[in-house]
């Protein structure tokens, strides 16, 4: 599946990987925001999915993508993952909060890009790389970097923590 093969797809409601699927090119479900299902066949070696019909490597250790049109409102991120991939949260319609486990090492750019509906994000606190404030703002674990500050969060006002040096890429785009 090359990249961005399924980019735009507003009306694609859902999408079923074969056993022979080797390789998912990066943001090939970009902007699907009707898309509330993905299954992998079982037989597949290299993809798998939850019950949530998320996609994940077959370890479940990167995430891949989130179903931007899932009708759930909340989220909790497998401690068994250590990647969130670019863009795997991008314009999802219902989800107003989620939840990172404890495993997560490493987030990609543009994790929550255009997640208008997206309030709060919050961390395990057994992670070890990452954490979140109590507005539900994502930072790495000294918050020292602000990552993301969750595009549907309503408050009119924010002051970042003093302690905070660098303000990632994005972090603020679209609200």
């Amino acid at each position: 599946v090359g990249e961005w093969a399924f980019a735009n797809c507003e009306s694609l409601k859902a999408i079923s990987l074969g056993e022979n699927v080797e390789e998912i090119g990066d943001f090939a479900f970009y902007y699907c925001t009707s898309l509330e299902s993905i299954t992998v066949d079982s037989n597949n070696a290299n993809y798998s999915c939850d019950i949530n019909s998320v996609l994940f490597d077959k370890n479940k250790t990167t995430l891949i993508q989130y179903p931007a049109g899932a009708l759930r409102s909340t989220y909790t991120i497998p401690d068994s993952v250590e990647t969130i991939a670019a863009m795997s949260f991008s314009s999802v319609k219902y989800l107003t909060a989620v939840n990172l486990g404890a495993g997560i090492e490493n987030i990609d750019v543009d994790v929550f890009f255009e997640a208008y509906s997206l309030k709060t994000i919050s961390v395990s606190e057994s992670n070890k790389y990452y954490s979140s404030d109590s507005n539900g703002v994502l930072f790495d674990k000294n918050k020292i970097v602000l990552i993301q500050y969750p595009v549907g969060n309503e408050r009119t006002s924010y002051t970042i923590p003093s302690g905070v040096q660098t303000i990632d890429y994005s972090a603020f785009a679209g609200c």
